[in-house]
């Protein structure tokens, strides 16, 4: 049974910028290059003055909760390829960092028909102090690992299975501009052993509206979103594997993209 959500009292200035510092994990560019990495749903965690929002741990442990192995998989990349980082650590159950806050999964009220207590009847100070505590940390921390950058990542995992069907892709490039960069990396990531890339697979982005790379915010960036299946990223061991081959398709695809940018 789901619990009842905690009374909600607004933190007062100090508290919210406390949140706000504790709201995203930054990573320093280790030497140039043209990418920078972002992950929305790297956390799971909720501010302590929301409680849990009456959910069970589990929901906050699932693909509900966060994208598992996500932001793991982001740690390890930034790391083989000196690339910045912005891992955003709140549960996009709280806010999802990749959704317009008009939209009804910004801040959502059920999962696949389970209710979300504490995120019934969220009142505009409740969903203000949200977006201070997650959102504007993290667009921050984005910005600042977009500057100077000429492409953007925004790393994902995703379920298995959905609806029943299963998702034959180990791992997906969704793009808008397929020729730009996403053909090259599709080509160099089926080098490296995955069969089949998803291609505008699982999602096809040219259908789909997010928020962190909506064109307004890249600037003109190359972008493309990478999704790898959670199932694939379950020990430390399968994250390092998959972020060495995922991290030398991307220097082979990249370096293909410098090269034409070039000439």
């Amino acid at each position: 049974m789901l619990a009842a959500a905690p009374a909600f009292t607004l933190p007062d200035a100090a508290t919210l910028a406390a949140l706000a510092a504790a709201g995203v994990e930054e990573i320093a560019a280790a030497r140039p290059g043209p990418l920078a990495l972002l992950c929305e749903h790297g956390g799971n965690a909720v501010p302590a003055p929301w409680g849990d929002l009456g959910l069970p741990a589990a929901l906050f442990a699932s693909h509900f909760g966060y994208d598992p192995g996500a932001a793991a998989l982001t740690r390890a990349l930034a790391a083989r390829l000196g690339a910045p980082a912005a891992i955003g650590r709140w549960s996009r159950l709280f806010v999802d960092l990749n959704r317009q806050v008009q939209a009804w999964e910004c801040v959502r009220p059920d999962c696949s028909g389970i209710p979300v207590p504490g995120n019934l009847d969220v009142t505009p100070d409740d969903l203000a102090a949200r977006l201070a505590v997650a959102r504007a940390p993290f667009d921050a921390a984005a910005d600042r690992a977009l500057a100077g950058r000429a492409v953007v990542l925004s790393m994902h995992t995703c379920t298995p299975v959905y609806h029943a069907h299963r998702r034959p892709w180990p791992v997906g490039v969704l793009w808008r501009e397929r020729a730009v960069l996403a053909a090259p990396l599709i080509d160099a990531l089926a080098a490296q052993g995955y069969d089949p890339v998803g291609d505008n697979e699982p999602y096809d982005w040219r259908e789909a509206e997010g928020y962190t790379l909506q064109d307004t915010r890249t600037g003109g960036r190359v972008a493309l979103y990478l999704e790898v299946r959670n199932d694939l990223l379950a020990t430390e061991a399968d994250v390092a594997a998959h972020a060495d081959r995922i991290g030398a398709a991307l220097q082979t695809a990249l370096a293909d993209w410098e090269a034409r940018r070039a000439g």
